[in-house]
């Protein structure tokens, strides 16, 4: 029985006929080398999350035919997340803070392009272990590489590794360019954000105030220069993407379109990347 074929038997024995997210104390995760059901109380657990995304990214995707697949997802992340709240490795957005600076070190590190959720895209067929590694996938693609030199990126589990491997892979030559990497980087922390309940939660405001985001790297253009460029519209465009989404979140407008590209059913075999 190959991998693939492995995990999906695994779903359905775990979730059965039902698609709605597991509601039980159990969660599936590999274990020994083998997928099991294990307690969300196991005191080891978050060695098993590792183990988890090295075995989960290396599958190939279009081969699992199953909607448990999404389902598990969200449950993953939800079960992973929180742990990493209750562990003190994550801080969430109080009541009273409006304005959110973040990093992968700073704080509210699960809006960092590094914080470790997985991403199902269906529409390329990868299980990505974070954003970074989606996003240089994506510019490594642009930069005419092969599936298999693609692959390799997408499912690196470092993110400061892949990020390093990627900063001279392509870089955008016209405003054409731009707009697509600005398109691109939206539409993959839209998947983050609609595969992890808990995340998706934290950036919905309540009605009566709304929130701010600034990436505080000094990166000038995700990022705002440790907030000597947060004025200039050409910086901090993945802050800006969280503004977009929370305030969507806040008005309800888009909250099934997040739904939907999260759950969406493979539309073709070939891989686009």
């Amino acid at each position: 029985m190959n991998p693939e074929l492995r995990f999906e038997t695994a779903l359905k024995a775990c979730y059965g006929q039902n698609e709605k997210i597991n509601s039980n104390e159990k969660i599936l995760l590999v274990q020994n080398g083998q997928w099991q059901s294990v307690d969300q109380s196991y005191k080891y657990i978050q060695a098993l999350f590792e183990q988890t995304i090295q075995e989960i990214v290396l599958l190939d995707s279009s081969q699992i035919n199953t909607p448990f697949l999404a389902v598990w997802i969200r449950d993953f992340n939800a079960t992973k997340t929180t742990k990493d709240l209750q562990n003190k490795k994550i801080t969430t957005i109080k009541a009273s803070d409006t304005h959110i600076q973040f990093s992968s070190v700073k704080g509210f590190e699960w809006l960092s392009n590094f914080y470790p959720t997985l991403i199902y895209d269906a529409e390329n067929q990868f299980i990505y272990p974070h954003v970074e590694a989606a996003y240089v996938a994506f510019k490594a693609k642009m930069a005419g590489k092969s599936p298999e030199e693609v692959r390799e990126f997408a499912i690196t589990i470092d993110p400061k590794l892949v990020k390093q491997l990627g900063s001279h892979l392509w870089r955008w030559e016209t405003p054409e360019d731009g707009k697509k990497v600005i398109q691109e980087m939206r539409r993959l922390v839209a998947l983050k954000v609609s595969q992890n309940p808990l995340i998706k939660t934290w950036l919905t405001p309540s009605a009566d105030r709304s929130l701010t985001f600034e990436e505080f790297t000094s990166d000038t253009f995700w990022g705002s220069g440790y907030g000597t460029k947060i004025d200039d519209m050409q910086s901090n465009h993945l802050g800006r993407i969280f503004n977009e989404i929370s305030n969507e979140l806040k008005s309800n407008s888009n909250v099934q379109n997040f739904t939907n590209s999260a759950l969406k059913a493979k539309s073709k075999k070939s891989r686009n990347y």
